[in-house]
């Protein structure tokens, strides 16, 4: 670029008046227009032609000032883009408003495209009439892709929220509603522009019921948590179940600017359960019947014939020789080793003492028999009494605590155990703890879940079909402990048991 700098005087006019005022750059403006090299800036006679060009403009579009002197300003744009009426427009507009703005693709000379924000403005003499336009141009196209990108991103965000087979619920930092896609909209009934600005409790206070709102209130905080699985009644045709996640929502600065959700409908799911949990009721049902039967069948059927096997075997005694009467006699000691067998058969299939007496005499007698038989030291702490707790949850009391002594017995290699069954706020608390090895919960469960083991889940289901939870502790070389609570005049079954747990 020469040292001389094109000044507005320069500039052809449509008014052929000579006595025209010119406008002319001082010396400070004349320097300012050359040094600036962002920024394209040139002017145009009244027609559109190109006539100053500064250094940013030569930069930017690739033409020396000689090669756009003279050239209109259409050239700058591509074909495609912009036709001599849209560039008289722009022209037209500067001269009736002042200025023109715009964003849009412009060309360089070897004609490859950038992305522009271009203001036009009309040049007037001091009497006010047009003696051309200056423009700025600045190349924006960095900034376009970020903005396409963004809205690319948000337009698949969106399509992602307004598709997903799951409830989506973002609330601001007020806890007011600022999404609610539309499986939302199919669960509840309710559509998101009712919704939107609106506190959950205005719409669902039953989520009060359930904590649901202090979960809420968790998540801005900026804890991860799992909702309780609700029952929701939201009229005659939408009652069923439903569960959800909650986090907290953050910005760019990692800011907690709101709470994010993610609900399901868990109705089939929890109908399921039901079914199967009724089915499994009656499974237990049926075994502790048919146990009942076959003991008793036992105890009176074939006890009976072999104690009549006995006495006919002590009647031939008298009468036998004495080699006869050795035989006998030995026969007679395995029949009362038959008879002691089936009577335990028949104790352990369903001790009758647990129906006639209740569970602490049942649980008396079978620790007892226990003790007798192995080396270890049992504590019984029964603070209750037949008719105080329900015959299904006698039962189970007793199962688990059967199941339990066994395993201690094939593998704690304990010396002491205790047992400690009790009643506490309507709810009976059992625990049993013993001194052996322990074990690895981890390598229990897996062992569990591959079918190798049944028994920490037969006890686990055991409580739970009644509404109880059971828990169980153990390191190795620690012993174990296990926990177990039933809630008493409960008659419904806990339903996927309510857990709000803060996840690390």
């Amino acid at each position: 670029m020469s040292d001389a700098v094109p000044t507005a005087d320069a500039i052809p006019t449509t008014d052929t008046d000579a006595t025209a005022p010119s406008l002319e750059l001082n010396e400070e403006l004349r320097y300012l227009f050359a040094a600036i090299q962002d920024y394209a800036i040139y002017t145009l006679t009244p027609e559109g032609m190109i006539h100053a060009w500064n250094p940013g403009a030569e930069r930017l579009h690739g033409y020396t000032r000689e090669e756009a002197a003279g050239k209109y300003f259409g050239v700058l744009y591509p074909k495609d883009g912009i036709d001599v009426g849209s560039a008289e427009f722009q022209l037209k507009f500067a001269a009736e408003h002042g200025r023109y703005i715009r964003e849009g693709w412009q060309t360089r000379q070897d004609g490859t495209r950038f992305w522009a924000y271009c203001v036009t403005t009309a040049m007037r003499d001091e009497s006010g009439r047009l003696r051309g336009f200056a423009k700025v141009s600045l190349d924006i196209t960095q900034r376009k892709q970020v903005e396409d990108e963004l809205l690319e991103s948000h337009a698949f965000i969106q399509q992602i929220i307004m598709s997903a087979p799951q409830g989506i619920v973002v609330y601001d930092k007020s806890l007011r509603y600022r999404v609610w896609n539309p499986y939302m909209e199919r669960l509840t009934g309710l559509a998101e522009k009712d919704l939107l600005g609106h506190q959950p409790l205005e719409f669902f206070p039953f989520l009060r019921e359930h904590g649901v709102d202090v979960v809420h209130h968790r998540a801005l905080k900026g804890e991860t948590l799992e909702s309780e699985p609700i029952r929701y009644h939201l009229g005659s045709d939408r009652d069923g179940w439903s569960s959800g996640v909650w986090s907290p929502l953050r910005d760019s600065k990692q800011e907690i600017i709101g709470a994010l959700g993610f609900v399901r409908d868990i109705t089939e799911q929890v109908n399921a359960q039901e079914r199967l949990q009724m089915l499994s009721r009656r499974l237990l049902t049926a075994q502790e019947q048919e146990r009942r039967k076959l003991a008793i069948e036992l105890h009176d059927e074939i006890g009976q014939v072999l104690t009549a096997v006995t006495l006919n075997l002590q009647s031939l005694h008298k009468e036998a020789t004495q080699k006869g009467r050795e035989q006998i006699q030995e026969c007679v000691q395995i029949v009362q080793q038959a008879i002691q067998q089936v009577r335990e058969m028949s104790i352990n299939l369903r001790p009758s003492l647990l129906d006639d007496l209740g569970l602490q005499p049942a649980l008396r007698w079978y620790l007892d028999q226990q003790m007798q038989r192995a080396s270890l030291a049992i504590d019984l702490k029964c603070a209750v009494t037949k008719g105080q707790i329900p015959s299904d949850i006698e039962t189970a009391c007793f199962r688990i605590v059967q199941e339990s002594v066994t395993n201690i017995l094939r593998h704690a290699h304990a010396r002491k155990v205790s047992v400690n069954i009790e009643l506490v706020q309507n709810t009976l608390s059992l625990e049993i703890r013993d001194d052996g090895v322990g074990f690895d919960m981890a390598d229990a469960r897996e062992r569990a879940v591959q079918g190798l083991s049944c028994g920490l889940l037969g006890m686990q289901e055991r409580a739970e079909l009644l509404g109880g939870t059971l828990t169980i502790e153990s390191t190795p070389g620690m012993g174990t402990r296990l926990r177990s609570a039933f809630p008493l005049g409960v008659t419904q079954p806990a339903i996927l048991q309510p857990s709000a747990v803060t996840r690390q």
